[in-house]
């Protein structure tokens, strides 16, 4: 690897000093497509904008990093594959909106030896309709910014944990379309055959796998409208109890929360537990405000992956008592998370909800019922679960939902 940066840093800078004349130019290319000597390039920069790649009709892609070089300008460098060979070109920007370039085979041979020149000039920023990875997408491995040509070619970078790669690889159609690529951390690391990194599925939506640093993550959904969601236990309230002691229960409380859409379960947190017996007296709330959040993948559209996620929340209350102890049973509530969504998101406003009693709105298909407010351009929903064991035990608990 430090053998392949220092060629190619060596590369860079020669081509630099022959290229870039009298004149300083320290422009960035801009994102869009371009004419060239090898037919249209996609071109999409990263969001540190030091690095970029490219797509060349159904030939291949190209992976860039650039720097300036004092008194001399900016220079984009890196590799560039066509079919199972690769390259290195090296692009000297005239403006933001075109460059003069040389490239090489990787097999050839000497500093100053170029096989061809590779010049581009803007064309437009139009994104063609059909091509569906031309998109963001939040996955629950890390995001994605991707550009997808006519040719089905596929590339962009990936951000997890800080740090951005280059991602490069395709997308095919028939019955059942995927997407699938490569992950690189080096504009000189291109690759053309072997394993992909990245396998999924494409619905409106993308599920599959993705392998990094040797592990392979499964399961891993991704969406145009992935949205991190905030979910506070505020309080928990008994409101009756058969309690040994007149006026309130003693026991431990759980409450958990699960995800699930088309593909199976998201993902499954413990909201809340007791973790010793605890009075809960009646009428009187317990203040927990404790939060979880996690990303939420949803399309709002008719059709496709994750249309209609199930926010699924579980109640229970295990009883303390002086000869046995009982535990009352599971309480599971469904709530659709598509009106919440949309609700949140400004799809709908709260007058489109049916009402229920004290200001709240009901939602199709759910027990609970819930306030919609407003406030400085965010809204929040905020969530009133009633429980019932029998005609002695009633219990609530409040929480709230809103979006990062």
């Amino acid at each position: 690897m430090k053998k392949t940066v220092i060629t190619a840093a060596v590369f860079m800078v020669v081509t630099a000093l022959a290229m870039a004349g009298n004149e300083v130019i320290n422009a960035k290319i801009k994102d869009g497509v371009y004419t060239s000597d090898h037919g249209d390039i996609h071109i999409l920069n990263s969001r540190s904008n030091k690095k970029t790649v490219g797509l060349y009709k159904g030939v291949g892609h190209l992976l860039l990093s650039n720097f300036t070089i004092s008194g001399r300008g900016r220079v984009y460098t890196g590799s560039f594959s066509n079919g199972k060979k690769i390259g290195q070109v090296s692009f000297t920007p005239q403006s933001n909106q075109a460059w003069k370039g040389d490239w090489k085979w990787k097999t050839t041979t000497g500093r100053n030896k170029w096989d061809g020149k590779w010049d581009g000039t803007f064309k437009t920023s139009s994104k063609l309709k059909g091509l569906h990875m031309w998109n963001t997408f939040k996955t629950d491995f890390g995001t994605l910014d991707l550009i997808h040509n006519p040719e089905g070619k596929v590339a962009g970078f990936l951000y997890k944990d800080g740090q951005e790669y280059f991602v490069h690889g395709g997308f095919s159609g028939g019955s059942q379309m995927k997407f699938y690529a490569y992950i690189s951390n080096s504009e000189d690391i291109i690759k053309t055959s072997g394993p992909f990194d990245i396998v999924m599925d494409w619905d409106y939506g993308l599920y599959g796998t993705i392998t990094s640093k040797g592990r392979q993550y499964t399961n891993i959904r991704g969406s145009e409208n992935g949205q991190t969601v905030n979910i506070t236990l505020q309080t928990i309230k008994n409101y009756k109890n058969r309690g040994l002691m007149h006026g309130e229960e003693r026991g431990k409380v759980t409450i958990s929360a699960s995800l699930f859409d088309e593909k199976g379960r998201h993902w499954t947190h413990t909201l809340y537990k007791d973790q010793s017996n605890i009075t809960y007296k009646e009428n009187k709330e317990k203040q927990v405000d404790k939060q979880y959040s996690n990303l939420v993948n949803y399309y709002n559209g008719g059709k496709g992956y994750y249309k209609n996620p199930i926010l699924n929340l579980n109640f229970t209350h295990k009883r303390l008592r002086s000869i046995s102890n009982a535990s009352d049973r599971l309480v599971a509530h469904s709530i659709p998370m598509k009106d919440i969504l949309d609700y949140l998101t400004y799809k709908r406003n709260s007058n489109s909800f049916q009402n229920a009693s004290d200001g709240r709105k009901k939602i199709s298909n759910s027990d609970h019922t819930f306030w919609l407010s407003e406030s400085n351009g965010k809204r929040k929903v905020r969530g009133y679960a009633f429980i019932k064991y029998g005609n002695n035990d009633k219990w609530a608990y409040f929480y709230t939902i809103q979006l990062n």
